[in-house]
């Protein structure tokens, strides 16, 4: 295994993250094909970098790691750099960029990134023929993506008045929560409640982020919603700059309460947002999460 004995977070513009690792001389000058660091994380995404040797080639990979791979999307750019011991400029680096992480492709890396035998030097081995690697992470941006489909009864303007529930019916006005997604050890979910005008039609959304896993304490959620239902995007961070020009606040911040649930927005484009047939885009962009142990919760 490859043993992992720093990281160092930058406060740049491209967020850059570096990790240091140590490739044991067991696994240059051995027989065992693949090499595994241990999980670490970047942002509280889980992450393992790997390599396998190909007969004089060595390949090197970043894995995802995340129990939650169908919803969750990211991208990054990365660099795995591998230490000359004699003079910077002889080190073994690539870099790649705009590395998309999918439910379907979940490692990036270069195949062929360098010879084994040239490796197995002084100029790159230390006394004990390790060999010591630094991974870079930057730019990286993660984002839970799911469909929203909404119910005839809200499509269809003969439907749009109360309905009352039914043993094989919900009300017009019952939530609707979409599939859950795991970021920063919680469990979360986003939920869209339709509320009815003074006649019993819809008249607007409220739409918050709710944390699934219970605790005894409030969580800072930094992020970014978006929807989108055929050519209309309803974003409120537009909408904020159009109200306030100077307002520089790309992210919302927000907290949950002991019940878990975030501030609510309020939607009121509600004929754009049933243009496609009542389905849309939900698109939140997390940027971080964090536990705080506020005084009323620790009453």
């Amino acid at each position: 295994m490859a043993h992992f004995t720093r990281f160092v977070s930058f406060e740049d513009k491209f967020n850059t993250n570096l990790f240091t690792f140590i490739l044991p001389s067991t696994y240059l000058l051995g027989t065992e094909e693949k090499l595994i660091t241990r999980e670490f994380i970047c942002r509280h995404i889980p992450f393992a970098l790997t390599f396998v040797k190909n007969g004089d080639q060595l390949n090197a990979f970043l894995l995802h790691r995340s129990r939650d791979t169908e919803r969750i999307e990211m991208t990054l750019d990365l660099s795995v750099t591998l230490l000359c011991r004699e003079h910077f400029t002889r080190n073994e680096t690539f870099i790649e960029k705009n590395c998309k992480f999918t439910n379907k492709v979940t490692l990036h890396g270069r195949k062929s990134f360098t010879s084994v035998n040239r490796l197995c030097s002084v100029d790159y081995m230390d006394e004990r023929g390790n060999i010591q690697c630094e991974l870079e992470i930057k730019n990286l941006s993660i984002s839970y993506i799911t469909e929203v489909q909404l119910t005839p009864q809200l499509i269809n303007p003969q439907y749009a008045h109360v309905i009352h529930p039914t043993n094989n019916r919900q009300p017009i006005d019952a939530k609707i929560e979409t599939p859950s997604f795991f970021y920063s050890n919680y469990e979360w979910c986003v939920v869209i409640q339709p509320k009815l005008d003074s006649v019993g039609q819809l008249g607007h959304f409220r739409m918050f982020i709710q944390r699934l896993t219970p605790c005894d304490h409030s969580v800072k959620l930094t992020y970014r919603v978006k929807l989108t239902a055929g050519s209309y995007t309803w974003d409120p961070y537009q909408e904020r700059r159009i109200t306030n020009p100077h307002d520089s606040n790309t992210y919302e911040i927000n907290y949950t309460d002991v019940h878990g649930l975030c501030r609510p927005y309020r939607i009121d484009r509600v004929r754009e947002l049933l243009q496609a047939d009542g389905k849309f885009t939900l698109t939140v962009e997390l940027k971080d999460a964090v536990s705080k142990y506020l005084k009323k919760y620790l009453k």
